[in-house]
C-alpha cells in the first residue's frame, strides 16, 4: 500500500518509474521497523515494540517502505527513530495512500503537498514550544517582564503560522487556537507594568502571577499534547505539567 512514495511524512519522495523497457525500478528500500536478523539495525524501543507486536519480525507487516535516503537516515539515527516511530509513520502512509485512490494526479500532489506541509508546521510548533523557557523555567527564578515579553513574540509566532495552514479544521489548528486562548488569558491577569511584580514568595501580585503562569502551562501542554501524539514526538515538560 505504499504507492511508491516514501513513507517518512518529511519526505513523501515518488520513488517508483519504469525503464525506457517498461521495466518497474525504484529509488527505494523495503527497510525493516524491527530487524529481521540479529546483524540488524536494533531500535532503542525494540524489545519493548516486539512486546506488543502481533506479527512475525520476517513477514511484510514489519517492512515499512522508504526511499534509500530516508532508509540510510533513520539506521544511522537509531535513538532518534525508534520502531514505534516507523510503525506510526507506516499506518499513517497506508490511510494516506487509501485516501488518494480514485484522485487524479493534480489533486494527488496537491494532498501530498499540503500534508508534508502540515508535519513540517507541526514540527515547527513542537521545536518552538520546547525551547520556551516560559513553560518548563522555575517561576521563581523568572522575570515577569521578560515571561510577558516571550507570550507577545509566541502569540506573534502563533499568529503567522496560523495563517500559513489556512482554515481547514486540524489538530494543528485546534491547538494553535488554544495557546492563542491561554496567551490572551495569561496577558490579561497579569499587571500592565509587569516589572513592577515583586519576585518573592507570599507577595499578592507575585503569587497571581505565579498562579497564572501554572495555568498557562498546563493549558499549553494539554493543548499540544494531541499535536505531539500525531507527530510521534515526546517532551518531557508536557509529561510534567499535562500527565
Amino acid at each position: 500500500m505504499a504507492g511508491y512514495f516514501c513513507a517518512n511524512p518529511e519526505c513523501l519522495r515518488l520513488t517508483g518509474y519504469e525503464n525506457d523497457q517498461g521495466r518497474p525500478r525504484a529509488i527505494a528500500d523495503a527497510a525493516h521497523i524491527s530487524p529481521a536478523s540479529p546483524d540488524g539495525p536494533t531500535r532503542v524501543d525494540n524489545d519493548e515494540f516486539l512486546a506488543q507486536a502481533t506479527f512475525d519480525p520476517k513477514a511484510a507487516s514489519n517492512g515499512i517502505w522508504l526511499c534509500k535516503l530516508c532508509h540510510a537516515l533513520i539506521d544511522a539515527n537509531l535513538s532518534r527513530y525508534p520502531a514505534e516511530t516507523l510503525a506510526d509513520w507506516r499506518r499513517s502512509h497506508v490511510t494516506r495512500m487509501q485516501s488518494l485512490m480514485g484522485k487524479d494526479l493534480e489533486a494527488c500532489l496537491l494532498a501530498l503537498s499540503h500534508e508534508r506541509k502540515y508535519h513540517a508546521e507541526s514540527q515547527q510548533l513542537l521545536v518552538e514550544l520546547s525551547d520556551r523557557r516560559i513553560l518548563f523555567a522555575d517561576i521563581g527564578s523568572e522575570r515577569p517582564k521578560e515571561v510577558n515579553d516571550s507570550m507577545i513574540v509566541l502569540r506573534a509566532q502563533l499568529t503567522g503560522l496560523q495563517s500559513r495552514i489556512g482554515l481547514q479544521d486540524t489538530t494543528l489548528k485546534r491547538t494553535l487556537v488554544a495557546l492563542a486562548k491561554a496567551i490572551r488569558a495569561f496577558l490579561a491577569s497579569t499587571p500592565p507594568r509587569p516589572e513592577t511584580i515583586v519576585v518573592t514568595s507570599g507577595d499578592p501580585q507575585f503569587e497571581a502571577y505565579r498562579r497564572a503562569l501554572e495555568e498557562f502551562r498546563r493549558t499549553a501542554a494539554a493543548a499540544v499534547r494531541p499535536v505531539a501524539q500525531e507527530q510521534g514526538a515526546e517532551y518531557d515538560w508536557m509529561d510534567v505539567l499535562h500527565p
